[in-house]
């Protein structure tokens, strides 16, 4: 039975620099394996449309990569091995972020379809679900509260809905309350997922790895992105978690960065 570290919500920013990105990836992950731990390592991609750091990787299998890191083919088109010699090799599982109609997010991990716009939450996650990956409702600041939060609670409360997650990440502050719909997720047998859920700030890059879940099941190398999906499909619970969360300062900056870029047109 493999340990796998899986950071469940990573986006390849482009003020990313990509060597920068591996090392963080790998020296986060590394610390969650522990000394002498043994692990696979896996960063669940959540692209945004628009975003193409997949299939820049996929450009780069057999060529040297960014600060050393190449890039190698799986067996599998949604999956890609990344490492640099003496270091850990790292998993990349391709996957989308969808904004609904509702103006929440759902993630469509390990899969490279691509899902129309105009979608609802409810019509999402059985889009998802019926392109073979698995669906994420993730938390965000302010995003569950109120009439949306009514959304989200009604899928979880339905009787004809695919199997969904939600989705913690390395933003949520630490001193938080548990949010009341991760709550409802454990009474209603859905587990929750965490990610690191980097911004697109340069300073962000440091997160990527730095918050996620370990799985343990049986693992193949040469196709990962089913190993893993095959995985989760067979939780009964949240997994465990690793890492830590955001402090109330960075929150704070981090919040006020974000409020700048949508008044200033950014995306």
């Amino acid at each position: 039975m493999q340990k796998i570290l899986v950071d469940g919500h990573v986006h390849g920013h482009s003020c990313f620099d990509t060597g920068d990105f591996f090392d963080h990836a790998a020296a986060n992950l590394d610390a969650a394996a522990g000394a002498g731990g043994v692990a696979a390592r896996c960063l669940m991609l959540t692209e945004s449309g628009g975003d193409h750091f997949f299939e820049d990787l996929l450009e780069k299998v057999g060529r040297g990569g960014s600060k050393g890191w190449s890039v190698r083919p799986t067996a599998e088109d949604e999956s890609v091995l990344v490492s640099r010699a003496g270091d850990t090799t790292l998993v990349v599982v391709a996957g989308a972020q969808i904004v609904t109609r509702e103006r929440l997010e759902v993630l469509a991990l390990g899969s490279r379809a691509e899902f129309g716009p105009g979608l609802s939450l409810s019509e999402a996650v059985s889009a998802v679900a019926t392109s073979g990956a698995i669906p994420v409702i993730p938390w965000g600041f302010g995003k569950w509260w109120s009439a949306r939060g009514r959304f989200v609670e009604a899928l979880l409360r339905g009787q004809d809905v695919p199997r969904f997650f939600l989705g913690d990440n390395g933003g949520r502050p630490r001193i938080a309350p548990t949010p009341r719909l991760f709550q409802l997720a454990a009474e209603r047998g859905v587990g929750v997922l965490p990610g690191s859920d980097p911004l697109p700030f340069p300073n962000q890059v440091g997160k990527v790895g730095a918050y996620g879940f370990v799985l343990r099941g049986a693992f193949t190398p040469e196709r990962p992105a089913a190993s893993v999906k095959r995985i989760l499909a067979g939780l009964t619970r949240s997994p465990e978690s690793f890492g830590r969360r955001e402090s109330v300062p960075g929150f704070v900056r981090a919040q006020l960065g974000m409020q700048w870029r949508l008044r200033s047109g950014i995306r």
